[in-house]
């Protein structure tokens, strides 16, 4: 799949946490280039924000956009969200914007919120799954943006949380 060519063929891609800042911006990608996006939210009330947010740089051209709940802490829903997808994008992830209560947790949501959708995705056959990274992998090595493939987050830097180094 490239999303620098217009070669969608009506494809179905599934991306994960549409909500976020990066999700948003490759749906939109993926928007403008004729494939029908099925985003997936944790809560399916947040419907209308993420709707208006996608709507305000595709002069509300969403047609082709489709929203679904599913959690990363569960189960349910994700069968659904994959089901006819071609493509699964997965770039859901916890972020908390502090140091979390309870690290094992956000760790735990993150590992089997990913295995969730790799099995969903196995099961329905979709024919390519894109695991994403985080801005956690670059912005807390020398901390100087912009950030390339030579920049990487020191784990044991002050600011390093349990989202950086679940180690730690």
């Amino acid at each position: 799949m490239s999303i620098t060519s217009d070669n969608s063929n009506g494809a179905i891609v599934l991306v994960t946490g549409i909500g976020g800042f990066l999700a948003g911006h490759i749906a939109l990608q993926l928007l403008k280039q004729g494939y029908r996006v099925r985003g997936s939210l944790r809560s399916i009330g947040t419907s209308a924000a993420t709707v208006g947010q996608l709507g305000a740089h595709t002069d509300g051209q969403l047609q082709n956009l489709s929203l679904v709940q599913a959690d990363l802490d569960s189960d349910g829903g994700w069968a659904a969200a994959v089901e006819g997808c071609d493509y699964v994008i997965h770039t859901a992830s916890p972020f908390p914007p502090g140091y979390p209560e309870n690290e094992k947790a956000l760790i735990q949501t993150a590992r089997d919120g990913a295995l969730r959708v790799l099995r969903e995705a196995h099961r329905a056959r979709v024919k390519r799954v894109v695991l994403t990274s985080s801005v956690a992998a670059t912005n807390h090595g020398d901390g100087q943006a912009p950030f390339t493939e030579e920049n990487w987050t020191d784990p044991e830097s002050p600011r390093a949380t349990p989202y950086y180094n679940p180690r730690r």
